[in-house]
């Protein structure tokens, strides 16, 4: 008999807790799950982003569509006098897709809410932002240990009211994924993109190097899978689409985000410490 020995137990084996996509429908997906190159397979963690929120101020998303069905709710309509929550323009299907449907998605397990702020040409005005953005907070402040993340996919001029009414809203523990924007240009001159505290996403094509047509410069803070990315589409159920954009970029980024949130608590400074180290 050993004093130090406790108990015994029967030796076991432990395996990594990951689901493996093989053949994934868009180079993205099959880009973000290591530092270099491609594989021919998405890993994503159990987890899938279960538990977490990531409302899109969009142009409005197919909730039937059958790769996001079941788990998409209508958020808030902010569109001058038009309170018609469908995509009429597809783009807020698309990056519902990206960020988290089940097969052309990066969190296949996170719930959407859609805040409508485009209209069918992918035009919107900052008020409607703003109160978009204001709705958002208020959904957050009712369930304030919510994890919540906003992807804005969508930019205009540098506006003060705008990067304010993000970093207030970051403040209170609400984290941001903004798309850097498609001029070529320093992202710094331009909103959201521009605020501290959110993390903004610049593009890259399969060859690793930076888009011709992604801003750039000290206020982007990761670059992701932005040129010809494949997902979903509003004219139908089931359809399909092919998209290139920093909008594209800032999806994967925020269904990233949905799958650490899911496995662990982070505010958004460290998240955003997190996923620039690891990235």
């Amino acid at each position: 008999e050993n004093d130090a020995v406790h108990y015994y137990v029967k030796d076991a084996t432990f395996s990594l807790q990951e689901f493996i996509q093989t053949n994934p429908p868009s180079w993205g997906l099959d880009r973000i799950d290591q530092r270099q190159g491609t594989d021919g397979r998405y890993s994503f963690a159990t987890d899938q982003g279960q538990g977490v929120t990531i409302y899109l101020m969009d142009s409005g998303i197919r909730q039937d569509h059958t790769d996001i069905a079941g788990r998409v709710k209508i958020g808030k309509t902010v569109v001058g006098d038009v309170n018609d929550p469908s995509d009429a323009n597809g783009h807020g299907t698309f990056v519902a897709g990206v960020c988290c449907g089940t097969k052309y998605g990066v969190a296949k397990k996170a719930e959407i809410v859609s805040v409508k702020t485009l209209d069918s040409e992918g035009n919107g005005h900052l008020s409607d932002v703003l109160v978009g953005l204001e709705w958002i907070v208020q959904q957050h402040k009712a369930t304030p240990n919510a994890k919540s993340i906003v992807n804005l996919s969508l930019g205009a001029l540098y506006s003060q009211a705008t990067n304010d009414a993000i970093q207030e809203a970051i403040s209170l523990g609400i984290h941001f994924v903004i798309a850097a924007g498609n001029y070529g240009e320093d992202a710094c001159k331009y909103s959201p993109g521009s605020t501290p505290g959110a993390i903004t996403v610049g593009a890259i094509d399969e060859d690793d190097s930076v888009s011709y047509y992604s801003n750039f410069g000290k206020c982007v803070d990761i670059f992701a899978p932005g040129t010809n990315i494949k997902s979903i589409w509003s004219t139908s159920s089931s359809a399909t689409h092919t998209l290139t954009g920093t909008s594209m970029a800032a999806p994967h980024v925020a269904g990233t985000m949905a799958i650490f949130l899911s496995q662990a608590n982070y505010t958004p400074p460290e998240l955003q410490s997190y996923i620039k180290r690891v990235s």
